[in-house]
């Protein structure tokens, strides 16, 4: 893609927020987590641009105290293609670097509960 000011490469703007809920195996019955409304993705304005800093917001879930959220970034090449995770990218925010550029990037959420049966 073409050079953006602040001497950045746009980056594919980002359009996909994954959202997943689920109780893991061996852990507290009851109802699983639901996730109730997705992350919105914030953190530019316009054409993302590399060294923006993406932040996932907004959710909202049930399972109170015992609701463990975790947060993914993934980078899919342009057009098709298998989209990878970004390695070390685990938080609600991530940085976008050189390799961003001309990629499509989302966040996956998912809440799982972490209370021991």
């Amino acid at each position: 893609m073409e050079c953006r000011s602040r001497a950045a490469r746009a980056v594919t703007p980002v359009l996909a927020v994954i959202v997943g809920a689920l109780a893991l195996p061996g852990v507290a019955h009851g109802d699983p987590p639901e996730i109730t409304s997705a992350p919105t993705i914030t953190g530019y304005t316009g054409m993302p641009v590399v060294g923006d800093t993406l932040r996932a917001e907004g959710a909202t879930w049930t399972g109170g105290d015992e609701a463990v959220p975790a947060y993914s970034w993934h980078r899919c090449p342009p057009g098709d293609g298998d989209c990878e995770a970004i390695e070390g990218a685990g938080a609600e925010t991530y940085q976008l670097v050189a390799l961003d550029a001309g990629h499509r990037i989302y966040v996956q959420l998912v809440v799982t509960t972490d209370k021991e049966t």
